[in-house]
């Protein structure tokens, strides 16, 4: 709406134009207005969309010559949506780690309501003074908006209609718009040495990667969370995961997802999501762990781990657990209260053992390569 005021300003008198000074204005209005919109996704991907089809779009344009007036405003359309999407791209990719592979059937309904509704809203503001007709007009406007949502949910429920990619850095982001410069750049001077940039940066591109897919595929890590006062452990092997915790919401994207998109792990073995957990067992080989969250201390011969999980229900006599739990890392979960991880650390003072609390230490993470032993 601000960059729309602006351009309707600017047409009042008579810069017509000079668009980009009219970005450049809206921007720093709502930026003065408050400068945290700079952080906001929204933000970003609006006023790239908007840079992007008055960049792009008479380029896009130009690719196709269109002779019946009719299909040749479809083309219009479908030009334009190139355009945004042409800019939006890397930032989306950043942001949702997503590309939306129907973003021309979208859009093609999209552009025009939108186009619509901005126009019936200002019709809306100027009738507000007559309530027989303003009344009309917010009908329709909230008709046009719910054909929009059901639209926008039918593509969405439309199988592959996003195509899900690893984890996008911001050194990907670089990379993606410095090749659309490069692009662009040749594209105006038809120069052969900027087409050689351009396959450079796509080798670099694509070469980085491999390396990160190579490098995700041979990776195991385990995770113990600082999660508010309720535990939460995550183990994973390639893109193969597990995680317990007894609390469903807490396997959210706060907590789970980053490392998911960021590790492209995508196949989940096993989740123990019991409320009532006591213990649970987790892992293989010499990467095995255990959950203990019982008040008496086993009655079976001595168990073995790597990752011993303490949690509030722990047995006060941490002198006797580890007796009959043999682990290398003791790990204190959100649940532990401030005076018993203070007694546990009183008693092991004078032994080889500590305990990492995930919240004065922060959540553990340990990593390893399949070939670790």
């Amino acid at each position: 709406a601000t960059m729309f005021s602006v351009f309707v300003l600017g047409d009042l008198f008579g810069r017509r134009y000079a668009v980009y000074n009219s970005i450049a204005l809206a921007a720093f209005v709502l930026l003065f207005y408050d400068p945290h919109l700079i952080m906001n996704v929204g933000f970003q991907m609006s006023f790239l969309a908007v840079f992007g089809i008055v960049a792009f779009y008479p380029i896009v344009y130009k690719w196709i010559f269109v002779p019946n007036k009719l299909i040749d405003k479809l083309w219009q359309l479908i030009a334009v949506s190139i355009a945004a999407q042409l800019i939006t791209t890397p930032l989306s990719l950043y942001y949702f780690n997503q590309f939306p592979l129907f973003f021309l059937l979208s859009n093609i309904l999209m552009i025009p309501l939108v186009t619509v509704l901005m126009y019936l809203f200002i019709v809306f503001i100027i009738t507000i003074p007559i309530p027989v007709i303003s009344s009309k007009i917010g009908w329709c406007i909230s008709s046009l908006t719910e054909v929009m949502n059901s639209f926008a949910q039918w593509v969405n429920s439309i199988d592959w209609a996003v195509y899900k990619v690893a984890d996008v850095t911001i050194y990907h982001v670089v990379m993606l718009y410095g090749l659309l410069g490069i692009v662009t750049y040749f594209g105006f001077r038809t120069n052969y040495k900027y087409l050689k940039l351009t396959f450079i940066f796509l080798i670099v591109y694509v070469g980085f990667d491999v390396v990160r897919n190579y490098q995700f595929q041979n990776l195991n890590q385990f995770v113990v969370f600082n999660s508010y006062n309720q535990p939460l452990w995550f183990l994973s092997s390639g893109n193969r995961y597990t995680i317990g915790s007894p609390n469903q919401d807490l396997q959210s994207a706060r907590y789970v997802q980053p490392i998911l998109q960021a590790y492209n792990i995508n196949q989940k073995v096993n989740c123990d999501r019991d409320e009532k957990i006591d213990i649970s067992f987790f892992g293989k080989g010499d990467y095995t762990g255990i959950f203990y969250n019982l008040d008496y201390f086993p009655n079976n011969d001595t168990l073995h781990c790597r990752w011993l999980i303490l949690s509030e229900n722990t047995p006060g006599d941490i002198l006797k657990l580890i007796s009959k739990v043999n682990a290398t890392f003791l790990i204190a979960d959100a649940t532990v209260p401030d005076y018993k991880l203070a007694d546990w650390r009183k008693v092991l003072k004078n032994t080889n053992k500590n305990i990492h609390s995930v919240t004065e230490n922060g959540a553990f993470f340990e990593t390893w390569s399949p070939h670790s032993r």
